[in-house]
């Protein structure tokens, strides 16, 4: 755990926004060290242009100048000490960290603490990510903070790969908060090494990053920072996520409304109460497929309700230019016409042809396709599309079983 260039303007942020208790006790979750990046020189300006006490000013250049001589790497945690007096202008500091220097309280963050005291301000500081049981991580944290105390957290957000147990989602603070009667002081995201952006939302996150994808930018690793008022001395709550804090009928409602009833797939392939798909492959001759696709078209005939049935054709996996695939489709078309009495749409079997679609329409059609039909041509099924996940829920029904499906589509 160290303090970065984004550590140190996160709490430079904080300090100038007069948002921290006055002479505050502070415990560290993790004993933090100089990461280096930010020049010392960089520290002592700071400390020169912006302290008004004369006298603390020189203790603490006073004190830097002593540090920089030591030989012994706990200098690196000495320095991290100024910085937080002249951010934080503490009367008392205390760090847990199995790991720290020999001042840190050498105790185990997966179980309950009892330190005999609670603190002005906490700080997690890229330390509950390592924890198993963050569930007790947080719990302490709110447990040793006092009322109206600070709890500052700095937490990998995306990418850090096996860097800790975790990566935390901004919905946790948001939650945590509304559940514990937190009021969140200043929440930032750090879109790469050097900056921070703030949001004021759970949703910020999420439209921000949105506007990044849609400049062509990606973010590989990034931290959230967080600061949070405890407002009420009360027991710990544990939340739910704010997603999910409706009734079922809405969250149904939420789903449906989502990948089906808005969707223009529904119009686009004229999707019925019953919906069968088939992956034909198309390597092989036309009059194979002609055949193989005309044997579906019977038996549909033979043992479903017409009325209620839409055939969808994928034509994945097309890419034979020995065979025209519009003379496939009006073959089809046409046996349709002839075998069928009905010639209005929307009472008889109605075709739709299915071209490559995107994750989220192959999402939608899935919910909405009742069965993949399968035989010995059936092969591009198993190679491209269940491979790549897009519609392996759907249920498979071998064209000689499809007389097995008349129960399950006349309940429909």
């Amino acid at each position: 755990m160290a303090i970065t260039i984004s550590e140190y303007t996160f709490l430079s942020i904080l300090a100038q926004r007069n948002i921290l208790p006055k002479n505050p006790s502070v415990l560290e979750l993790g004993e933090q060290h100089w990461h280096g990046d930010v020049p010392i020189e960089f520290l002592k300006e700071d400390i020169s242009n912006s302290l008004q006490d004369e006298q603390k000013k020189k203790i603490l250049l006073d004190r830097i100048a002593q540090i920089v001589q030591l030989k012994d790497k706990k200098k690196n945690f000495d320095l991290v000490k100024i910085a937080y007096q002249f951010f934080l202008g503490y009367k008392s500091i205390a760090a847990i960290d199995l790991h720290g220097t020999d001042d840190a309280l050498k105790l185990d963050l997966n179980e309950p603490v009892n330190l005999h005291q609670s603190f002005d301000i906490v700080i997690n500081c890229g330390t509950g990510e390592h924890v198993f049981n963050i569930y007790q991580f947080f719990k302490t944290v709110h447990d040793i903070t006092n009322q109206d105390g600070i709890m500052i957290h700095v937490t990998p957000f995306i990418g850090w790969v096996n860097h800790g147990f975790f990566n935390i989602q901004p919905t946790l603070y948001w939650d945590l908060a509304q559940y514990n009667d937190y009021e969140i002081l200043a929440c930032f995201i750090q879109p790469n090494a050097t900056s921070l952006t703030e949001f004021s939302d759970r949703e910020g996150a999420t439209g921000y990053l949105q506007s990044l994808e849609n400049q062509g930018e990606t973010i590989k690793n990034s931290n959230l920072y967080i600061a949070m008022c405890k407002k009420q001395c009360q027991s710990f709550k544990v939340p739910i996520q704010g997603f999910f804090q409706v009734s079922k009928e809405s969250y149904w409602d939420l789903m449906v409304t989502d990948i089906s009833k808005d969707s223009p797939l529904f119009e686009e392939f004229n999707l019925r109460e019953t919906n069968l798909i088939v992956f034909p492959d198309w390597n092989q001759s036309e009059d194979t497929i002609i055949e193989y696709l005309e044997d579906i078209i019977q038996a549909i005939k033979d043992h479903l309700n017409q009325q209620k049935v839409t055939l969808l054709i994928s034509t994945i996996g097309f890419n034979n230019a020995a065979i025209d695939l519009n003379i496939i489709l009006s073959s089809i078309m046409l046996n349709c016409i002839s075998d069928f009495e009905n010639l209005d749409k929307d009472k008889g079997l109605d075709i739709s042809i299915v071209n490559d679609l995107d994750a989220h329409d192959w999402k939608v059609l899935s919910v909405n396709t009742q069965y993949r039909i399968i035989s010995l041509l059936h092969g591009i099924d198993d190679i491209e599309v269940v491979k790549n996940n897009l519609i392996s829920t759907i249920p498979t029904c071998e064209l000689g079983n499809l007389a097995n499906l008349v129960t399950v589509e006349n309940a429909l």
